[in-house]
């Protein structure tokens, strides 16, 4: 076969292989048989420039390397830059060519008397990135052991060419194991990750039916607990309303007549018991909001207002309070519920008003899919640190001498705002308002405590 068959055919045979041992064992078989030479090898080049025999083909194994670890003294000074450039290096004897003892030297410990080197340039360094200068990998050699030989014009250039098809398989091979350790870090990294999402999803799972079971469990105790509180406070209603009575009775006719200190008694026990008979009565109140099956309508909120401050006119007239309203819309809601609502913030502002006469003011706004709704006094306020604890049962700031009530009154709005799925808060002081941006809509009200809630609108 002519040299360019031949060339073509180890050229086709190595490239189609990504396999490197198995490109390097076709090459070296390949050469031996067609130089017809003693030994064939590739030498791979360590970073300090010595290297390793990796392949070999001998016809004689005696004059087997493979697998040494060679390190030639002179290789740096002498022959390093021309491999990279490169550049063949022929030697038809060592002992008729000019070369310097040590490399005589060199070739004799492995049996050399005629070699021919062919430098092994790749496009990628030893980290596999593009490397903008051809990267010496290793060198591709004929051995002649046992007699000199000249080496023919068309052996060098075939050994050159047939070393630029390795170097091009070895990138290749190169590239495809660096795309299979790619790949299976690729693969172990959704493996890992598969892996935390399965844990993280029965964690997830596990906490979740932990949730569902401790929100069934406080379904429950708060259910159990209403009942309880209803019960007692129901039960506790008959014999206060006889403690009451008797009280009363007491203080009816012996007033006046025992000294001092027992009229005295006798007025603590009436307040007191009369007190009590209120707290039970709110807390009763409280409880039938979690106890009522809802009955959530469209709600038309003038008439729920009317009816509110009908419910409130005694106590209207009494303080002289001046009423301003906005038109209202209609809302999903329950009635009876929506006018307790407005009945305890009117009345909540009646009862704050300080020295001045009341002036509540009742308007509304839409926003998104609910209305913003808020009652306006010009009465004493609340400091903004108390803003959220007003609004928990029996809590109170100021003493029943200052103003008379159980604190019950502003936790059944909370319960009340938050069954129909809204929100409810205080704002006080105007100044403190013009920075919300939430509406002013009178110059009447300068001062006092404006309570916002909202509800949803009915076309949602």
């Amino acid at each position: 076969m002519v040299f360019p068959d031949v060339l073509a055919n180890i050229a086709l045979r190595i490239r189609q292989s990504l396999n490197l041992d198995h490109i390097l064992h076709t090459t070296v078989a390949e050469v031996r048989q067609w130089l017809n030479c003693d030994r064939v090898l590739i030498y791979r080049f360590n970073p300090d420039w010595s290297g390793l025999v990796m392949v070999e083909s001998v016809n004689n194994s005696a004059w087997s390397i493979i697998g040494r670890v060679i390190a030639d003294p002179c290789f740096e000074q002498n022959w390093l830059e021309s491999y990279r450039q490169g550049r063949v290096a022929s030697t038809e004897d060592i002992y008729l060519k000019d070369l310097t003892p040590c490399y005589v030297e060199f070739l004799e410990l492995y049996q050399v008397r005629a070699n021919l080197v062919v430098p092994i340039l790749l496009s990628i360094d030893q980290s596999n990135a593009a490397s903008p200068t051809p990267h010496l990998w290793g060198l591709l050699i004929a051995h002649e052991c046992s007699h000199s030989r000249e080496w023919q014009p068309t052996e060098i250039d075939f050994l050159q060419q047939l070393a630029n098809h390795v170097a091009i398989a070895i990138q290749q091979s190169i590239l495809f194991e660096q795309l299979q350790h790619t790949n299976q870090a690729l693969e172990q990294s959704k493996a890992n990750l598969e892996q935390r999402v399965s844990d993280r999803t029965a964690e997830l799972e596990t906490a979740n039916r932990q949730l569902q079971q401790l929100n069934l469990d406080l379904i429950r105790s708060n259910h159990e607990l209403q009942q309880f509180a209803y019960i007692a406070s129901h039960d506790l209603r008959e014999p206060l309303r006889m403690v009451t009575s008797f009280t009363q009775l007491l203080a009816k006719r012996y007033s006046g007549q025992l000294d001092a200190e027992a009229d005295k008694i006798i007025h603590f026990a009436v307040d007191g018991a009369e007190r009590m008979a209120a707290l039970i009565e709110g807390l009763l109140a409280y409880c039938r909001l979690g106890s009522q099956t809802e009955t959530f309508k469209a709600i038309n909120c003038e008439a729920i207002l009317d009816r509110a401050l009908s419910n409130l006119q005694l106590a209207i007239e009494e303080t002289t309070t001046q009423i301003t309203r906005n038109p209202l819309p209609t809302v999903i809601g329950d009635a009876a519920q929506l006018i307790q609502l407005f009945q305890n913030l009117i009345a909540n502002g009646i009862k704050y008003c300080g020295e001045a006469s009341p002036i509540i003011e009742i308007g509304v706004k839409a926003q998104g899919q609910e209305w913003l709704f808020w009652v306006k006094d010009n009465g004493i306020g609340v400091d903004p640190q108390y803003s959220d604890r007003i609004f928990q049962i029996f809590q109170r700031l100021h003493t029943r001498q200052e103003y008379p009530g159980t604190g019950i009154g502003l936790a059944i709005c909370h319960k009340i705002v938050e069954h129909h799925g809204g929100k409810i808060w205080v704002e006080s002081n105007r100044p403190r308002l013009k920075t919300t941006g939430l509406p002013l809509t009178s110059s009447i009200v300068e001062q006092g405590s404006t309570f916002y809630f909202t509800l949803r609108n009915v076309s949602v």
